[in-house]
């Protein structure tokens, strides 16, 4: 790491490994003080035999300060070595990711294409709407929908489709912009009209952009007992349980043309079989999905609707074999995350689906040394 004239640099080696990866994020942490963050300029991203900057953004997550881009595409085994600097004199790539207030929520574009719509009505459930080459995609909704344990049904006094909270007691909103990727964070207090609970729902959204057309976003739930414990899960089939369920909606109907990471294909075969994710080829687009219980860690259920309609489910529908309930403790959450994969159907970076799991091996060193 060299430092004179407030120029500090690294190399990076990223390899590939076992995996092919494609449209992922990558996230590579600094050793750089906290107190910097505020004060560093822009980075500039080169890598090995390209002339053209790569777009990068500082993020902080919780004690580190991380450099965060978007792999376009790397070969199972393939290294690349990338030359991360702060202030460099050079121009670097423009903005490409940006966000702005609509009336009813916040609008997402890459450069001048708009991404995705998040609307955040005063009562009842977010939902965003994505945009995809050829125009509106697919529109999805988080449900808190309690549901039957013995059926996986919808439980009593519920509207099919609704959220079953009944009252959204506070909202708040964040948002962030950058080269790399733009951010939107949302919290809100429901109350549980079964038994009155307060529940604290807050997510996490990032929009990505990768070449060819490809867009990469990232949904973090997070839900929290605020003010006493939670039962989420009971064994006992009569027993009301709490699932965040999220609802894809697609813009016409899902063909059979559905291929999971088991490597089924067809969507009988998908739907019947466990599987992290799925990919989906509608008309002139294609929409991979991957989703995972952060808590938990069991891959979920897909379930079907009507025809254009798929619900994705945390794999504790059928939990009679739990020897006692999840509960969560006030102060404890429960989290899902999913990643979205939408890009021309021609694109060949969408054939393969890429796991939260999978990331490239990395090492890093100052002055631009041959990295060990």
């Amino acid at each position: 790491m060299s430092e004179g004239n407030s120029k500090t640099t690294w190399s990076i080696l990223l390899d590939a490994g076992h995996h092919s990866l494609r449209a992922l994020p990558v996230s590579i942490p600094l050793p750089l003080p906290l107190d910097q963050t505020d004060s560093l300029g822009p980075p500039m991203l080169l890598r090995e035999g390209r002339q053209r900057p790569i777009p990068c953004q500082w993020n902080r997550t919780g004690d580190e300060i991380c450099a965060v881009w978007l792999i376009d595409s790397m070969r199972r085994g393939e290294k690349s070595l990338y030359r991360l600097s702060i202030g460099e004199r050079k121009r670097q790539s423009p903005a490409r990711m940006h966000i702005e207030k609509s009336p009813a929520g916040w609008t997402v574009f890459d450069e001048e294409l708009r991404i995705a719509d998040y609307l955040v009505p005063e009562r009842g459930t977010p939902r965003m709407t994505l945009y995809g080459p050829t125009g509106q995609f697919a529109v999805m909704q988080h449900l808190a929908m309690p549901r039957w344990l013995d059926k996986g049904l919808p439980a009593r006094g519920t509207i099919e489709g609704e959220r079953s909270l009944l009252r959204v007691q506070s909202s708040t909103m964040k948002s962030t912009s950058g080269p790399v990727f733009s951010a939107l964070s949302t919290e809100f207090d429901y109350v549980d009209p079964l038994d009155r609970k307060i529940i604290a729902e807050s997510t996490l959204i990032r929009f990505h952009s990768a070449e060819r057309g490809i867009r990469v976003i990232d949904l973090s739930v997070i839900w929290k007992a605020v003010a006493e414990g939670l039962t989420l899960i009971d064994p006992h089939p009569e027993a009301y349980q709490r699932l965040p369920v999220l609802r894809v909606k697609m813009s016409a109907p899902i063909g059979e043309e559905m291929t999971s990471d088991a490597g089924r294909r067809g969507k009988a075969e998908v739907i019947d079989h466990i599987a992290g994710g799925i990919q989906i080829q509608q008309g002139g687009a294609k929409l991979g999905i991957l989703a995972r219980a952060s808590t938990v860690g069991f891959p979920p259920i897909w379930e079907l609707g009507d025809d254009s309609t798929l619900s994705i489910v945390p794999r504790l529908v059928d939990a009679r074999w739990l020897r006692s309930p999840i509960r969560l403790a006030l102060g404890e959450s429960w989290s899902m995350s999913y990643r979205f994969v939408v890009s021309p159907a021609v694109a060949e970076a969408a054939d393969d689906l890429t796991s939260f799991d999978v990331e490239p091996n990395m090492s890093i060193c100052a002055d631009e040394s041959n990295p060990r």
